[in-house]
């Protein structure tokens, strides 16, 4: 993956290839602070084949250091900036290395024996922890120590490991690897099909927690040659004023932005009219999502969808000149997400993940060309994405439904509804609890809990949540509470 960024460098390499906060990264500045980002590592004590943990917010840090970890050959680890130590803890500690790449204001989170900061530490808060004598930014090492010449030579064996959130049922959250050549041939595949070039603008407006789709979006668009443009924080305004700042062609947006664009959309103090292509990154906030954008305000979204954040692949609605648009002769109450690309097997699945079923509701399942089942995975094969319901029409059409029972998707993000309540029930106040969704217009669904209490116990709700802080990432955090006897 390295070997492809420095490729495109070389070929224009002053071309603006990143724009954060009004700042430019050209494509040579991005391969230079990936190989500062790899050689901080060698120094740090990085061994051959060790894995690298990631858990950075969307930034141009974020793809330097995966870029980073593919040129030392080495497994990389993408974890949520929302997971808590506990959560991170539970990852095998084989499996999530003894380095992370991190901030300074999150480094107490991180259990690993060396944090390698990509900041300076300047806008450290002291109401944050303070960091400990694990921590080394990244800048300081560099200007002590620069030796990229002495990098070891890039492994074959380079591989990027995520976190798939499966249901109870099915093992729980388990890591699933795949070479991280796969980022790049699911991102050509994205690019070829939405027909990204050099003279494109792309605004990248995912959501903080999708790291790893984050990044799989950028390497097709920025291996083309276009132009990227990330908006840290994906709400509408700031999303609007950089498509009006740049002029960009194209928008790669987490579902919960397009549905919070619908409650605020103002045509006129919007100029959408530059936009050609609008990407949704991720399954459907609502069901009817895509049918609501294109109704309330003329955008006809595509859908990136993947088995993992990490293999995408594109499905696109293809509407017959004679059927309501996003509907299939209104044979199902759902908005449909498409047909898939060429060489992506869509199938819908019995409740039993085995049996291919059409025109019932079953568990998608999604395999991508370049998918891959690694020994890292502790022997168990990719799944699939089997934490979503959908249709599979006579047609090839797929329709999505909702997750599946048990989960709820609260701002794109998946949480396990029983994972929730077990975490409560670890409270000795706490005898029993129930976690369920409560479907909401801007976020999806909002966790809420049942809980019957220890008569004898002076708990209050503060205290469950302030305990609860500490072992679940905020958006898994129950938002309202019913007490029961």
């Amino acid at each position: 993956m390295f070997t492809a960024f420095q490729e495109r460098a070389t070929a224009q390499a002053d071309t603006v290839a990143i724009v954060q906060h009004e700042k430019s990264t050209t494509y040579a500045e991005l391969v230079d602070l990936s190989l500062e980002i790899a050689n901080s590592l060698r120094v740090a004590g990085h061994r051959d084949a060790e894995p690298i943990t990631i858990q950075l917010p969307n930034c141009r840090e974020l793809l330097a250091s995966v870029l980073a970890a593919s040129r030392l050959g080495a497994q990389c680890v993408i974890v949520a900036p929302s997971a808590t130590r506990t959560e991170i803890e539970n990852i095998n500690i084989q499996a999530r290395g003894r380095i992370a790449v991190s901030l300074t204001r999150q480094a107490a989170r991180l259990p690993h024996e060396i944090i390698l900061t990509v900041d300076d530490g300047s806008d450290y808060r002291a109401d944050d922890n303070p960091p400990d004598a694990r921590v080394r930014h990244v800048p300081a090492i560099q200007q002590s120590e620069k030796d990229w010449a002495g990098l070891p030579p890039t492994s074959s064996t380079e591989e990027l490991l995520t976190v798939h959130p499966c249901p109870q049922r099915h093992g729980g959250s388990r890591l699933i690897g795949n070479p991280s050549s796969s980022l790049i041939r699911s991102g050509r595949a994205l690019t070829d099909h939405v027909g990204i070039g050099p003279r494109d603008t792309v605004i990248a407006a995912c959501a903080l927690d999708l790291a790893v789709c984050f990044v799989s979006c950028l390497v097709g668009p920025l291996l083309a040659g276009a132009r990227v443009v990330i908006v840290k924080h994906p709400r509408p305004k700031p999303v609007f004023d950089a498509i009006a700042a740049h002029q960009a062609t194209v928008v790669l947006a987490s579902p919960s932005m397009y549905q919070l664009l619908r409650a605020s959309y103002d045509p006129a103090c919007l100029d959408i009219t530059g936009v050609r292509t609008w990407l949704s990154v991720g399954p459907p906030t609502t069901s009817d999502l895509q049918l609501l954008c294109e109704h309330d305000m003329g955008i006809r979204l595509r859908t990136i969808y993947g088995t993992t954040e990490a293999l995408i692949g594109l499905v696109e609605p293809e509407v017959a000149p004679d059927e309501p648009a996003g509907r299939e002769h209104n044979s199902y109450p759902y908005a449909s997400l498409g047909t898939p690309l060429p060489g992506v097997n869509v199938q819908v699945v019995s409740a039993d993940g085995q049996t291919p079923i059409t025109g019932t509701e079953g568990l998608i399942t999604l395999r991508t060309p370049w998918q891959h089942s690694s020994p890292n995975a502790e022997g168990q094969e990719e799944p699939g994405s089997i934490c979503d319901v959908g249709v599979l029409s006579a047609r090839g059409q797929l329709h999505y439904v909702g997750p599946a029972p048990g989960l709820a998707r609260v701002l794109d993000r998946l949480v396990d509804l029983t994972e929730v309540a077990r975490t409560l029930e670890r409270d000795p106040a706490v005898l029993a609890a129930r976690a369920y969704a409560n479907p909401d217009e801007f976020y999806g669904n909002l966790v809420g809990v049942e809980l019957q209490l220890d008569p004898a116990s002076k708990v209050t709700v503060s205290q469950i949540i302030d305990e609860l802080r500490g072992r679940l990432a905020f958006y898994k955090l129950p938002k309202s509470f019913r007490f029961v006897r």
